[in-house]
């Protein structure tokens, strides 16, 4: 609990000395603004594995994200934005047993269902592109933080056992010999992004992140999600 209470430290430092910065930058930038933004919106998440090929059948779900921004842009148009999203992230996969049965693999979890609830910081640099008069095209990037909250125990299905297990992706799950390993709650990668606004308050945004670090150890697999929000910058 410590650990835990230490990594979720960690994020909440990270995103208030960047909003620090940024708010002392808006008092020594000569020609620039600074705004705050709310959005809401979906997203679908999916976890990938180059290097293990026990895991397949990957299949990406719906979610939901809302959250909080603030920017600061300068004269050239240069922009430098952070905030903090809270995530809820759905999806599933199949992964074949560690062992060889008949001379043959074969699959043991025929369908694992992960979802869980964290919260997202990114910290990205932007290009502000005026459209016309009020409309704004903005492509970002930059690199993020996301650290998991807790699960919603979802349907884990396992071969030769008749029920549908509950599983929390935070927990280890023993199943006989078998286990299946806890995801990993912190993590950080890439993101890329590009928002629309018009009549300068209103903003359409389109986000993909792309995990470095490993989620699923078992399977060395990796988040990939892309999000659609709406937003009101002040």
């Amino acid at each position: 609990n410590k650990m835990k209470t230490n990594k979720l430290s960690f994020w909440s430092k990270t995103v208030v000395l960047s909003l620090a910065v940024m708010a002392v930058s808006s008092n020594v930038v000569y020609g620039q603004s600074m705004n705050y933004d709310v959005h809401i919106g979906m997203n679908t998440t999916k976890y990938m594995s180059n290097d293990d090929p026990r895991m397949y059948g990957q299949s990406a779900k719906t979610g939901m994200e809302l959250g909080f921004g603030a920017r600061y842009t300068m004269k050239s148009g240069i922009e430098l934005s952070s905030g903090v999203n809270l995530t809820m992230s759905s999806c599933s996969f199949s992964a074949f047993s560690d062992y060889i049965i008949g001379n043959q693999i074969t699959t043991m979890y025929p369908q694992v269902n992960m979802r869980n609830v964290a919260i997202d910081i990114p910290l990205t640099l932007g290009y502000q592109i005026k459209v016309c008069d009020g409309v704004q095209l903005t492509p970002m990037v930059g690199v993020y933080g996301r650290y998991g909250l807790f699960s919603i125990k979802d349907d884990l299905l396992i071969t030769d056992n008749p029920t549908i297990e509950k599983w929390n992706c935070y927990k280890d799950y023993q199943y006989g010999d078998a286990t299946l390993s806890a995801a990993r709650r912190a993590e950080f990668g890439l993101a890329s992004a590009v928002r629309l606004t018009v009549c300068n308050h209103y903003e359409l945004s389109l986000t993909y992140r792309r995990g470095l670090t490993i989620q699923l150890p078992q399977y060395d697999g990796k988040l990939h999600s892309l999000s659609l929000t709406l937003g009101y910058r002040f």
